[in-house]
């Protein structure tokens, strides 16, 4: 793994401390959250000056409830816990559970939330922590070399970081 120590970790995502977190965005299976000064992209939608790419689990939470995690995009979006999901849901054409709860937390008009702390924790995870106790929780779940996140910031125009998986032994 390329950045195994926290403090990598830490030093990669402490440039995120006091940015505002304003959108999350999805392309395929990889969220897209959206941190700093909102910019017009000329995209469907606009961009930050920092944005974490995520594809390993990821949750929002607010105190101990969960508002919305990765695994809800594989649930259709008017989905409650006592169904079971149709055998033919296609979360990539149907409306699904994730891009429900996504666009009502990040829609025009709610307060915006400030990066107030950052943890780090062990193999790449992390918790950024905001206002009103909610909190965004990225933990990477796979052995595998694969990417499990990114930050990017739109002016250096490549990734400041790139977690992937364990080196193998």
């Amino acid at each position: 793994m390329p950045a195994s120590a926290s403090a990598t970790v830490g030093s990669a995502l402490a440039i995120l401390k006091a940015q505002p977190l304003w959108a999350c965005h999805r392309s395929a299976d990889v969220a897209q959250f959206q941190f700093g000064k909102r910019r017009a992209s000329g995209k469907p939608s606009d961009l930050g000056d920092y944005a974490l790419h995520v594809r390993c689990p990821w949750r929002v939470l607010r105190k101990n409830r969960i508002l919305v995690g990765s695994d809800d995009l594989f649930f259709p979006a008017g989905y409650n816990s006592g169904m079971e999901p149709p055998p033919d849901f296609d979360w990539q054409r149907q409306p699904n559970r994730l891009d429900k709860l996504r666009l009502a937390l990040f829609t025009p008009g709610r307060p915006v939330l400030s990066v107030r702390k950052i943890e780090v924790g062990l193999a790449g995870s992390f918790r950024l922590l905001f206002d009103d106790k909610m909190a965004l929780e990225v933990f990477p779940a796979s052995s595998r070399r694969v990417e499990h996140w990114r930050l990017l910031a739109r002016q250096a125009g490549e990734p400041l970081f790139v977690l992937t998986g364990a080196e193998p032994e």
